[in-house]
């Protein structure tokens, strides 16, 4: 059975989260159709490794573009967990233009 055909009853998904410049996570795994973005983080193993986490709270992703966490998942989505951000970037570009 060719990819073109594959069932329609199991999506591929990835769940990305970089918890630093030098720790990067992709799990990939498998889901129901109707699963939600936040439902596939849960299953992934990123909560495990990064119990700092606050799965209420955090923004999410796909391919970019952010989503609520009741997002309805499509086969081959790759959802992104986003850190808060430290700074903000206009205050950023500023300390780096002084530099």
């Amino acid at each position: 059975m060719s990819s073109k055909h594959k069932s329609s009853n199991i999506y591929d998904i990835e769940v990305a989260y970089a918890a630093s410049e030098d720790s990067f996570i992709l799990d990939k795994l498998k889901c129901a159709p109707g699963t939600t973005a936040i439902e596939c983080v849960k299953q992934s193993c990123v909560p495990n490794r990064y119990s700092e986490l606050d799965l209420y709270t955090i923004d999410l992703g796909v391919f970019g573009e952010k989503v609520e966490h009741d997002y309805i998942v499509q086969d081959g989505d790759r959802i992104e967990i986003y850190r808060p951000l430290i700074i903000d970037p206009k205050q950023a570009r500023r300390i780096k233009a002084k530099k």
